[in-house]
């Protein structure tokens, strides 16, 4: 998710798209960045980047346990969660891309939104990436024991050959 659609697919919306559709409708200024967020907010947020988001996390969720990956399961959290996540985004992401909009370079977008975008999905990722059910995992630390320097080999692994791991 992070590196398909907050690096690829935010450059060609955010750096491509945007501009050249404030240039076909000749906007500039306040009408552009009002028109931006409209687009984002209402248009690309809930049609493209919460149903990405509910199909990357269902496919990951999947990976480690016994339910299938299911397209269904994850329309059916999209549609459930739709409006409260879009609320959400919008009194995130509002003052954020208008400052975006209005101030950062076009070039600068997208490193503007990654750098953001952490606060974000770290706080979406703790909204919605939370499986009910789930064990929590408990690591115990310990001190190691006295003598367990001991075991470690005296010669610097840089000196220690790589047996067999380079190709030939």
């Amino acid at each position: 998710f992070g590196f398909v659609y907050c690096g690829v697919m935010q450059h060609g919306f955010y750096a491509m798209a945007l501009p050249r559709l404030m240039g076909a409708l000749q906007l500039q200024g306040w009408s552009a960045v009002g028109v931006q967020l409209f687009v984002d907010q209402c248009l690309h947020i809930p049609l493209i980047y919460y149903p990405t988001f509910y199909l990357t996390s269902n496919y990951v969720r999947s990976l480690n346990s016994d339910e299938p990956f299911s397209v269904g399961v994850a329309a059916k959290q999209w549609y459930g969660n739709i409006f409260e996540d879009v609320g959400s985004c919008m009194m995130f992401w509002v003052p954020a891309n208008g400052l975006n909009f209005l101030l950062v370079p076009v070039h600068w977008r997208v490193p503007y939104i990654a750098g953001v975008g952490l606060a974000w999905l770290s706080y979406l990722s703790t909204k919605r990436g939370n499986v009910e059910n789930t064990e929590r995992v408990k690591i115990q630390v310990s001190a190691p024991e006295p003598n367990a320097w001991a075991s470690l080999p005296a010669e610097p692994l840089a000196e220690r050959p790589f047996s067999g791991c380079l190709p030939s």
